[in-house]
């Protein structure tokens, strides 16, 4: 008997795997065994994924996101007890091919899981695509800051928050904001040499009005 039940156990684990196959990805949404002898679909396939190129935050990169954490801090119901404890940032270049390959994949699921009628998939991807690409332009070459921070709310208690958004959107995920390049510091015999030219300066000033010599 019990030979007879391990061989009937694989006779239902090989008919299991048997019936699952392939599926678009509109079956596997609405017809993955949703419904009476439906077929069983294998696992979607993993969407392609395309790296953004790298972006370098400059100074001013730098002075919008101290102006970005000033009226992050001013929004606080007690502005003095904010403190942020990371902050990222993203950045929307130019696309490669291979990006806007994978935004339309990534599109293209979207819309077999939201569209009913299977043959109403590519009006929805193509529509899709078009509203993507138009909200994207509108964002390119400007960048975007986002933080987890905390702060007290009116009953006293600390609060830690976040305004990152998903990137479910297709618009690119976060990268944490590197800390700002330092200015070198001036050595002694830099201080000598500036000290030496303006005093220079001040003795052509001297006979000269129009020279102005900048300390």
């Amino acid at each position: 008997m019990k030979v007879i039940g391990n061989v009937m156990m694989i006779f239902l684990l090989v008919s299991v795997v048997a019936a699952q196959e392939d599926c678009s990805d509109h079956d596997f949404y609405w017809h993955n065994g949703h419904h009476h002898n439906q077929h069983q679909c294998n696992p979607q396939k993993p969407l392609p994924t395309a790296m953004p190129a790298s972006y370098e935050l400059t100074a001013m990169d730098y002075s919008r996101l101290a102006a970005y954490e000033e009226v992050l801090k001013e929004s606080m119901k007690n502005p003095d007890s904010f403190s942020i404890k990371a902050t990222f940032y993203r950045h929307y270049g130019p696309r490669s091919d291979a990006e806007k390959s994978t935004d339309r994949a990534r599109i293209a699921r979207e819309c077999a899981r939201d569209t009913i009628r299977e043959d109403n998939v590519p009006k929805c991807i193509d529509k899709e695509v078009a509203q993507f690409d138009k909200d994207y332009a509108a964002k390119q070459n400007t960048i975007e800051f986002c933080s987890v921070h905390k702060a007290t709310n009116s009953y006293g208690g600390f609060i830690e928050t976040s305004d990152c958004t998903g990137d479910s959107q297709g618009f690119g995920s976060w990268t944490t904001v590197p800390p700002a390049p330092t200015t070198p510091a001036v050595t002694a015999a830099e201080q000598a040499r500036a000290a030496q030219a303006y005093a220079d300066c001040l003795k052509l000033a001297i006979n000269n009005p129009k020279i102005a010599c900048n300390q």
